[in-house]
């Protein structure tokens, strides 16, 4: 997502686009941060358990910390993008986009350690399954009968294909309760962040950014 947003706010700064084309760049980006979601659980699945989950959060957030600080240059951005003082509604939505999103790129490290990758993938990205009963909470939308079936179907196509029965209760690569535990912890903390996003949508994506992955990257920090 930070990649996505990153690229499609350089992009025109050096070869604008015309708008009918925009939509179609909008495809490629989303294809090109689902590739990027993959490379990053393939990697920190490879470093195994030598590699602090800490250590693995802070670089990554240090790297996307680098990339929206380049495009706040390129866009000739002033501070930290807000012009005046956020509401505390705000403020509460902003530190709850921070601080999910936190909390499911740590459970997604620690799951990675105890599940095969396929599994704690998978399970990762249905996070868009919990963001249609939390908008309904949170902001009230309304959720079509359809929708309702739809994720039904796919939170049971994964149970079977997951089968959480065969499961043990000792700490393997493979499956196990904890793994389990903590990825469909991380799925519900980033929907929870991208529902948050409703709360906020008015300010600049970069700003968002920068508040997430500067909290991100301090907490890893210390918690290493």
């Amino acid at each position: 997502p930070a990649l996505q947003r990153s690229l499609l706010q350089v992009m025109p700064l050096f070869c604008p686009l015309p708008a009918m084309k925009q939509q179609n760049l909008a495809s490629l980006l989303v294809i090109a941060g689902a590739f990027g979601w993959a490379l990053r659980d393939l990697v920190s699945k490879d470093l195994g358990k030598d590699t602090s989950v800490w250590l693995t959060l802070a670089a990554s957030s240090g790297g996307c910390l680098v990339i929206n600080t380049a495009v706040l240059a390129c866009k000739q951005c002033a501070g930290f993008g807000c012009s005046e003082r956020l509401p505390l509604r705000k403020q509460l939505w902003l530190a709850t986009r921070a601080v999910g999103k936190f909390v499911g790129l740590l459970l997604n490290l620690m799951a990675l350690r105890r599940l095969d990758l396929a599994i704690s993938s998978m399970i990762h990205c249905t996070s868009p399954v919990f963001v249609v009963p939390l908008a309904a909470v949170l902001f009230g939308e309304r959720v079509k009968p359809m929708a309702v079936v739809f994720i039904l179907l796919a939170l049971g196509g994964m149970v079977l294909d997951v089968q959480p029965w065969e499961a043990s209760s000792v700490d393997t690569s493979g499956s196990s309760i904890l793994g389990l535990a903590c990825a469909i912890g991380s799925s519900v903390a980033i929907a929870l962040s991208y529902t948050s996003l409703r709360g906020i949508a008015d300010l600049a994506p970069t700003t968002t950014l920068l508040a997430l992955y500067g909290f991100c990257l301090t907490a890893g920090f210390f918690g290493c």
